[in-house]
């Protein structure tokens, strides 16, 4: 059985300026989800937990020889 995770772990750094605070590492078990818990997250975060990042330009070029 893995060690608890000690309240330091937890709560390492801060949330400013936010008033109130949320844990940095969340465990949520299948259990939790099908009873409807949430990710206590920041209320300015808006649902999202990362950026999304750019997406790649692939070259609509012709593929080039080997020159064989």
């Amino acid at each position: 059985m893995p060690k608890p995770i000690t309240r330091n772990t937890l709560y390492y750094g801060d949330n400013l300026p936010i008033l109130r605070e949320n844990p940095r590492v969340q465990t949520l078990t299948i259990q939790n989800l099908l009873a409807g818990k949430r990710i206590d997250m920041p209320p300015y975060s808006s649902g999202q937990t990362f950026k999304q990042a750019e997406k790649v330009k692939k070259s609509t070029g012709k593929q080039g020889e080997l020159g064989i």
